[in-house]
């Protein structure tokens, strides 16, 4: 969430700039003049927040910087922090609110009112191949590999349910990556000398005691 403070709080009127925050993942802010939300709703076309001519380049530099040139497998996921493309709320179970998140508040009010839409660009390549190191087959639509061509001991179904938050919500891929390194540790041997099917349900939680702390220094 820092880094797309930092993206916010250096955006400049009608530009686009953009943060790669991992290999895999970066977000583009596309900044217009402030209005108000009436007008941002009922008079904005959003449309023109694509990929189209006007912003087709600062797509295409963040994108070619996702790629993992010995793979594949790659890319490219488009998703929108805070709204869907139609301004329905993306609440999610399992998530929080933006605006829990330790973000610039003027910041958020940019995003909230649509002056702000910032773009989320995945490559699920680079998190995929890193939890195939750890011996696991990746059940995912972005990957070529059969789990009937490996034959694998341990496998994650669904992978692409992680994706949703990566790109919509602020989860990282060290959260996911570190999530199932913990698991392997827990349930790495089965579960009472049997095999395990382990159920995940993700879980954002925020730490407010440091910020109120920050507030009372």
């Amino acid at each position: 969430s820092k880094e797309v403070e930092k993206l916010l709080l250096s955006s400049k009127t009608n530009q686009s700039k953009y943060i790669q925050v991992s290999e895999g993942l970066a977000f583009i802010s596309l900044k217009s003049r402030k209005t108000s939300l009436y007008n941002n709703i009922f008079h904005k076309d959003f449309t023109k927040y694509g990929v189209n001519d006007k912003f087709k380049d600062i797509y295409v530099e963040a994108a070619k910087k996702l790629i993992k040139k010995d793979s594949d497998n790659n890319g490219i996921i488009l998703g929108q922090l805070l709204y869907n493309p139609d301004l329905t709320d993306k609440n999610t179970p399992g998530t929080v609110p933006l605006f829990w998140h330790p973000i610039d508040s003027k910041a958020l009010k940019q995003m909230y009112f649509l002056n702000t839409i910032v773009i989320s660009l995945f490559n699920p390549v680079h998190l995929i191949e890193e939890i195939e190191k750890l011996g696991y087959f990746v059940e995912s639509k972005y990957s070529n590999k059969k789990r009937e061509d490996i034959k694998p001991t341990k496998g994650i179904d669904r992978f692409d349910l992680f994706i949703s938050y990566i790109i919509n919500f602020l989860m990282t891929e060290s959260f996911v990556l570190e999530s199932v390194k913990h698991i392997e540790n827990e349930y790495g041997n089965g579960m009472n000398g049997g095999n395990a099917q382990i159920l995940i349900k993700p879980q954002q939680k925020i730490d407010i005691i440091p910020a109120a702390n920050k507030e009372l220094s």
